[in-house]
């Protein structure tokens, strides 16, 4: 008698939960409809959801409304009767959207500021940063012209010549031999980098790296040296920067002609004046026919060029098997030791023959290469993902290098080719290629841009602050791009955790630390760490850091690559410590002691690089013909340590 109740009941259940089965089916089914409705897409986008942000709410957003209908917010949503009326085709799928937005909020309280973010991270008109630049009326003068033509020589002689100037370049070295030059020529010159700071208050002129640009003065005559920069993905900013805030009545820019046409566009935004000087090449140029074929063919005044450190030692170890006496120059080297390389390889007293050297050698060093050979055409560079992958160089890239062959004044003309045969089409083919104007000059926010957006993201760290600006910004596309900013999020990364205010933590973001290496991050680490708790990182500490990664001191020469590698990463970490002490000198105050550190270090790097040669030339001593030997003798010099 109690059977049909039970059956009854059991009956109900399953029909109950087939019911709930159809219609979480049904839901599911018109839920995927909705977030491919191209629509509905675009009414996220504008409302500041972006591709991640719309996939993780929404993926919620159905959980909660599938599985959890009932609940308060999807019942003061009223969203399943919305979806009731797309099943019934009353609603389109864009009627979801109100509702879902409410809901995203609740995830994502930061859509609830998105309006003013969007305001805040608008790029559009970086021309109308620099008020006090826009208030004159600037003559541009571009000096355009390839490597070799005198174009600079020309904007320097107006330089030395003005009341007042300031000469912005791409590297230490160059900045270091400007204010050199000047100070021969008793115009009275600081010198200004991001570690380095020589000035007096009777200074008339400046020369520095263009990062360090002064837009709060007023010169008669400012140089902008390679300018074709500004299209570089991580430093192009600063170029824009000196462009459009340098103030300066005369502002002379000395860079490739395929930057004339984003130059003159951006003089036009700016209201200024535009000139252009061109230059010819002051010794011919000659692209040979055939591949050098081996390394035994190479002569006196070659430079061969690679492009990874491990290729450049086995090249010298090769030539020197053969009895050359060879220079190197690689970017990881610090300037004074490229420097001292550079003469070995010009003094023809030192009987140095051959440099081997990367792309390093295309700008900031004068070098007596009578032919450039390539080595390879091919450079590792990063990828989105911070990936290391090899890729073909440009036509300027390769322009850039091959132009230091011929020097004027030294050689009538220049030659280049390449090692290997399958290579020399492939450089043919380069050089020939059309030269394609730059389009488009790299912009980044300032520092108050990104302090007021991070205002309105309380509680989130720089790396979110960051990534989100980049995401949100709007640029005028016809002109601008924005800097990858690869490095800086690498940086706000890894010190994410720590204790920093915003405007600090974007300032140790900024550091000249080379974040593929384990010495120098973390070093730089323990700096972050340091300073967010209030310590203040001596020279002792220092030390104590280097006797934890195992390098004592004083440092001594070696003639073991890994070591010489160790040093350079040393060099490098301790100019992180010399451009902190200019931003937090209380926490940094050891600035001179480090300072004489780090030049230390150079020194011994510089030994290094003969500690090495010697080592690859005595171990193949017994392998040398018997002219090679007695060359080897005549160029032989004794190794100081000291």
């Amino acid at each position: 008698m109690f059977a049909k109740p039970q059956l009854s009941s059991l009956i109900f259940s399953q029909w109950k939960n087939l019911l709930k089965i159809s219609c979480r089916y049904r839901y599911n089914w018109v839920l995927h409809k909705i977030i491919r409705d191209k629509m509905f897409q675009h009414q996220c986008r504008n409302a500041g959801l972006s591709k991640t942000m719309l996939s993780q709410s929404f993926e919620t957003f159905a959980r909660d409304l599938v599985y959890n209908g009932n609940s308060s917010i999807m019942e003061s949503l009223k969203v399943q009767y919305v979806l009731d009326g797309i099943l019934e085709s009353k609603y389109e799928y864009s009627s979801i959207f109100p509702l879902f937005l409410i809901y995203a909020k609740q995830k994502f309280p930061l859509l609830q500021n998105w309006a003013k973010l969007h305001e805040l991270s608008d790029l559009s008109n970086p021309e109308k940063w620099y008020r006090h630049a826009r208030k004159m009326r600037r003559s541009i003068i571009f000096h355009a012209g390839p490597t070799n033509s005198g174009k600079t020589h020309a904007a320097l002689e107006r330089f030395l010549a003005s009341n007042t100037g300031i000469y912005c370049c791409p590297l230490r070295l160059l900045a270091r031999e400007v204010s050199a030059k000047s100070k021969a020529k008793n115009v009275k010159c600081s010198l200004i980098t991001g570690e380095e700071i020589k000035h007096k208050e009777s200074d008339t002129h400046v020369a520095c790296t263009v990062e360090m640009t002064n837009l709060n003065k007023e010169f008669d005559v400012a140089i902008i040296d390679e300018i074709q920069i500004i299209a570089h993905e991580e430093r192009g900013w600063a170029w824009t920067q000196a462009l459009l805030g340098v103030q300066a009545s005369e502002v002379h820019v000395c860079g490739e002609p395929r930057a004339i046409s984003i130059v003159r566009k951006l003089s036009e935004e700016c209201g200024d004046d535009f000139f252009v000087q061109e230059y010819e090449r002051l010794t011919k140029l000659r692209v040979k026919k055939y591949a050098v074929g081996s390394i035994d063919k190479l002569k006196s005044g070659d430079c061969v060029v690679c492009f990874r450190r491990k290729d450049i030692y086995e090249t010298v170890s090769e030539l020197q098997r053969n009895g050359e006496d060879v220079a190197m120059i690689y970017g990881k080297l610090p300037p004074s030791t490229k420097r001292k390389e550079a003469e070995k390889f010009n003094n023809v007293d030192n009987g140095c023959d051959i440099l081997v050297a990367t792309d390093a050698v295309g700008m900031g060093l004068n070098l007596n290469i009578k032919r450039i050979v390539f080595k390879s055409l091919e450079k590792g560079v990063k990828d989105k993902n911070g990936e290391i992958v090899r890729k073909q160089l440009t036509t300027p890239e390769v322009l850039q290098i091959a132009g230091r062959a011929g020097r004027y004044g030294f050689q009538q003309s220049g030659e280049v080719t390449t090692l290997y045969s399958h290579d020399i089409g492939v450089l043919h083919d380069l050089i020939s290629d059309a030269k394609q104007d730059i389009t488009h000059a790299r912009i980044n926010p300032t520092m108050e841009h990104y302090v007021k957006f991070s205002n309105n993201m309380p509680n989130y760290n720089l790396h979110q602050i960051l990534s989100k600006f980049k995401e949100l910004c709007q640029v005028n596309d016809e002109f601008y791009q924005l800097c990858s900013q690869r490095d800086c999020l690498d940086l706000a990364e890894i010190i994410k955790k720590l204790d920093l205010s915003f405007t600090e933590a974007y300032r140790f973001s900024l550091c000249p630390i080379n974040s593929d290496r384990n010495i120098p991050v973390a070093m730089f680490m323990r700096f972050a760490e340091c300073y967010s708790q209030s310590k203040i990182v001596t020279y002792s500490y220092i030390v104590s850091m280097l006797l934890g990664f195992g390098i004592k001191l004083p440092f001594l020469p070696t003639s073991h690559q890994k070591e010489i590698t160790n040093l350079e990463d040393v060099h490098n970490a301790l100019g992180a410590y010399l451009w902190l002490s200019q931003k937090f000198p209380r926490h940094f105050p050891d600035y001179a002691k480090i300072f004489y550190l780090r030049n230390r270090a150079e020194n011994i790097i510089t030994l290094s690089l003969t500690n090495i040669r010697s080592k690859f030339t005595f171990g193949n001593f017994d392998r040398m013909s018997k002219k090679k030997k007695k060359q080897r003798k005549q160029k032989m010099k004794p190794i100081i340590f000291y």
